[in-house]
């Protein structure tokens, strides 16, 4: 794989990672669903798998009604063979008054789906240990 298509290719995850960031402090769960596919599935912690792209998309917009106001992930590795790709990264998101409400890490596969990057899956949980535990 030459450097310059890892090179485009990351430009793409980035593109999409920025444009999730800019939805989630627009409130827009909507336009964070748009950078799913149709038969994409997240595993988020402390829950089933969620499958499909308007359930998906329900899911965040729950997320966002529970007070999350900015996301701010690092991107720490990205890698791709042919139509798929992944990177892996950490997050910390933020409610009200720029207060941190958790912090992780995360796993997003992405899908080339005619010719259009997608999330394929996406795995996601804290770092924050649970109470009492």
């Amino acid at each position: 794989m030459s450097q310059s298509t890892l090179d485009s290719v990351r430009d793409a995850f980035t593109s999409i990672c920025q444009q999730f960031q800019k939805s989630v402090e627009q409130g827009d769960a909507e336009s964070i669903g748009t950078l799913y596919g149709d038969d994409a599935k997240i595993l988020p912690p402390n829950m089933e798998m969620i499958e499909g792209k308007d359930t998906i998309q329900k899911f965040w917009q729950g997320a966002l009604e529970m007070g999350i106001k900015s996301y701010k992930p690092e991107i720490l590795e990205v890698e791709y063979s042919g139509n798929l790709g992944f990177f892996v990264g950490t997050y910390t998101l933020y409610g009200g008054g720029n207060q941190v409400i958790n912090k992780g890490k995360f796993l997003t596969v992405f899908k080339n789906m005619d010719g259009k990057w997608k999330i394929y899956r996406d795995i996601f949980n804290s770092s924050i240990p649970l109470e009492g535990k």
